[in-house]
Formats: structure tokens, sequence, C-alpha cells
């Protein structure tokens, strides 16, 4: 079972963060988290109108991550309200099977007070612990800067990058920036 036990966290606005393995009962926050984002449409590849996630999705997701050894589902609380969250899953390929992949939401409001940040660390941490991970990849829009410093404040270096690969309006683009990092993980 991949579990993080909760560990807490003082921001600058001196609120307490508790980030901890994300449990089936936080599956309509993540849900309400993601759907904010999409219609945020930024930095996510789905299209709100391709968005069909369910409660009922995340709650299997959440479930499933804990139940494997070497994957996990993070949940950013603050006052007891789920403001982010983070999932490092495999890949469904034998061959990949060493890697391991990141996505990460944040609630905008939240942004830019280093729950990311700790939120990556933890799971770097944990990760480190794991001897059936490798490697830790993510993508990232290269129009996230924000996203970009952090990752690579973190460790993550440039692994390749898919040029105009998201259409983001009429003649502008994002390339989709292919990052990771090998074992030792670095925090």
């Amino acid at each position: 079972m991949a579990i993080l036990h909760a560990q807490k966290y003082e921001l600058d606005s001196g609120m307490s963060l508790i980030i901890r393995s994300a449990v089936p009962d936080d599956a309509p926050a993540v849900l309400s988290i993601h759907r904010k984002v999409v219609e945020e449409n930024d930095y996510v590849i789905t299209a709100q109108n391709e968005f069909n996630k369910t409660p009922k999705s995340y709650h299997e997701l959440i479930r499933k991550a804990a139940d494997h050894p070497s994957e996990l589902f993070l949940a950013a609380s603050v006052n007891d309200t789920v403001v982010g969250w983070l999932i490092l899953y495999t890949p469904s390929l034998e061959r990949r099977s060493r890697l391991r992949e990141v996505g990460i939401m944040l609630t905008p409001a939240w942004r830019g007070q280093s729950i990311g940040k700790k939120l990556v660390a933890a799971m770097l941490e944990w990760a480190g612990t794991c001897s059936a991970i490798e490697k830790i990849c993510l993508e990232v829009f290269s129009s996230n800067e924000n996203a970009i410093q952090l990752y690579r404040k973190l460790g993550f270096k440039e692994e390749g990058r898919r040029l105009k690969q998201i259409k983001l309006g009429m003649d502008h683009y994002a390339d989709l920036i292919l990052m990771y990092q090998l074992q030792p993980f670095e925090k």
C-alpha cells in the first residue's frame, strides 16, 4: 500500500497546510479542482467540452493508487478543504513500468503559496524510498513559466520538447515540455 502519512506545513500566511495520501472521500473535492483548472483552460490539454470525470472515477483512481505499492495520490488541504492534489502513476505498458508520471493541480486561488512545491517535494521524498521507481516524468506547457521554474528548482531536467503541440487559440501555440528526474531523486 502506498500511503503518505499527514505532513503539516505552515504557509507564509500563517495558515496550516496538510499534505497526506488522498482518501476516496476526497473525490468530490479533487473533481472540483480539476473542473476549475479545465475551465481556466490555460495549462491543461483537456478542453471543457471533453471533460467527463466524475466523483466515481476519482474515487476509483484514489483507491487504485492507495492499493498500488509504488503509486501515490496526494491531497493538500487548508482548514480541512482540499486545495490541490498530485498523482504519481504508472504508465500502462510493461516496458515503461519502472517509470512514473506526475499530474498536479491546484485551485487557482491557492497558487503562488508554495503548495505545489510542497506537494512535489513530498512526492519526491516518498518516491526516493521506492526501488520500483527509476524515473519520474512530467509534461508542462511552455507557457506555464511558474511551473517550469518550480520543476527546475526541484531537480527536474528538460528531456525534450514537442513543438507547437498545444493549440491555445488562433495562431497561438504552446510547446509541450517533457521533464524528468532519475533515481536518486532531488528534493
